[in-house]
Protein backbone atom coordinates (compact mmCIF):
# COMPACT_ATOMS: atom_id res chain seq x y z
CA UNK A 1 0.00 0.00 0.00
CA UNK A 2 1.50 3.08 -0.88
CA UNK A 3 1.32 5.94 1.69
CA UNK A 4 0.22 9.76 0.55
CA UNK A 5 1.31 12.62 2.75
CA UNK A 6 -0.23 16.05 1.59
CA UNK A 7 1.62 18.67 3.89
CA UNK A 8 0.69 22.59 4.14
CA UNK A 9 3.62 24.78 2.26
CA UNK A 10 4.63 26.35 4.91
CA UNK A 11 6.03 23.48 6.78
CA UNK A 12 9.80 23.12 6.23
CA UNK A 13 10.93 19.97 5.06
CA UNK A 14 12.30 18.84 8.55
CA UNK A 15 9.04 19.38 9.76
CA UNK A 16 7.36 17.50 6.89
CA UNK A 17 10.07 14.72 7.54
CA UNK A 18 9.01 14.50 11.33
CA UNK A 19 5.35 14.19 10.76
CA UNK A 20 5.92 11.46 8.43
CA UNK A 21 7.93 9.56 10.83
CA UNK A 22 5.94 9.82 13.36
CA UNK A 23 2.70 9.36 11.54
CA UNK A 24 4.29 5.45 11.06
CA UNK A 25 4.78 5.29 15.06
CA UNK A 26 8.70 5.52 14.06
CA UNK A 27 11.33 6.23 16.37
CA UNK A 28 14.36 8.85 15.00
CA UNK A 29 16.09 5.03 15.43
CA UNK A 30 13.88 3.73 13.53
CA UNK A 31 13.97 5.27 10.64
CA UNK A 32 17.89 5.43 10.62
CA UNK A 33 17.95 1.77 10.66
CA UNK A 34 15.51 1.87 7.40
CA UNK A 35 17.61 4.68 6.08
CA UNK A 36 21.23 3.09 6.61
CA UNK A 37 22.06 6.30 8.31
CA UNK A 38 22.89 7.37 11.67
CA UNK A 39 20.01 8.30 14.12
CA UNK A 40 22.03 11.86 14.63
CA UNK A 41 21.74 12.48 10.51
CA UNK A 42 17.94 12.07 11.23
CA UNK A 43 18.21 14.28 14.11
CA UNK A 44 19.73 17.18 12.24
CA UNK A 45 17.79 17.06 9.11
CA UNK A 46 14.60 17.46 11.45
CA UNK A 47 15.94 20.05 12.84
CA UNK A 48 16.62 21.85 9.50
CA UNK A 49 20.37 21.05 9.88
CA UNK A 50 22.48 20.69 6.50
CA UNK A 51 23.59 16.40 6.53
CA UNK A 52 25.15 14.65 3.12
CA UNK A 53 22.86 15.16 0.47
CA UNK A 54 23.19 11.24 -0.41
CA UNK A 55 21.94 10.79 3.34
CA UNK A 56 18.71 13.33 3.23
CA UNK A 57 17.69 11.25 -0.16
CA UNK A 58 17.82 8.19 1.73
CA UNK A 59 15.78 9.14 4.24
CA UNK A 60 13.20 11.02 1.87
CA UNK A 61 12.84 7.66 0.15
CA UNK A 62 12.97 5.64 3.16
CA UNK A 63 9.45 7.87 3.88
CA UNK A 64 8.27 8.13 0.80
CA UNK A 65 8.72 11.74 0.33
CA UNK A 66 9.67 13.98 -2.39
CA UNK A 67 11.53 16.95 -1.01
CA UNK A 68 10.24 20.44 -2.32
CA UNK A 69 13.05 21.35 -5.26
CA UNK A 70 12.96 24.97 -4.58
CA UNK A 71 13.45 24.09 -1.03
CA UNK A 72 15.87 21.93 -1.64
CA UNK A 73 18.17 23.31 -3.93
CA UNK A 74 18.01 26.67 -1.87
CA UNK A 75 19.15 24.30 1.21
CA UNK A 76 22.05 23.04 -0.83
CA UNK A 77 23.07 26.42 -2.57
CA UNK A 78 23.26 27.84 1.39
CA UNK A 79 25.35 24.38 2.60
CA UNK A 80 28.06 25.01 -0.40
CA UNK A 81 28.40 28.91 0.02
CA UNK A 82 32.03 27.86 0.55
CA UNK A 83 32.36 25.78 -2.39
CA UNK A 84 31.79 27.85 -5.51
CA UNK A 85 31.70 25.38 -7.87
CA UNK A 86 28.62 23.35 -6.14
CA UNK A 87 27.09 26.39 -5.51
CA UNK A 88 26.77 27.38 -8.66
CA UNK A 89 25.91 24.62 -10.25
CA UNK A 90 23.15 23.94 -7.42
CA UNK A 91 21.76 27.39 -8.11
CA UNK A 92 21.79 27.37 -12.29
CA UNK A 93 19.72 23.84 -11.35
CA UNK A 94 17.08 26.06 -9.07
CA UNK A 95 16.88 28.28 -11.63
CA UNK A 96 15.90 25.50 -14.28
CA UNK A 97 13.49 24.64 -11.70
CA UNK A 98 11.69 28.22 -11.17
CA UNK A 99 11.75 28.37 -15.04
CA UNK A 100 9.55 24.78 -15.44
CA UNK A 101 12.00 22.70 -16.75
CA UNK A 102 12.77 19.23 -16.73
CA UNK A 103 16.09 17.73 -15.71
CA UNK A 104 17.86 15.20 -17.68
CA UNK A 105 18.80 12.68 -15.09
CA UNK A 106 16.48 12.64 -11.92
CA UNK A 107 18.46 9.90 -10.12
CA UNK A 108 20.92 11.91 -9.07
CA UNK A 109 22.55 12.19 -5.75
Amino acid sequence: MVEIFIFPGALTLGAKIRMARVGRHWRQVDLASQANVPQTAVSALERGLNIYPAAEKRILQSLGLIPDGIEHYQKLITGYQNTPQLRDYFQKRLELLKNGQGFENRNEN
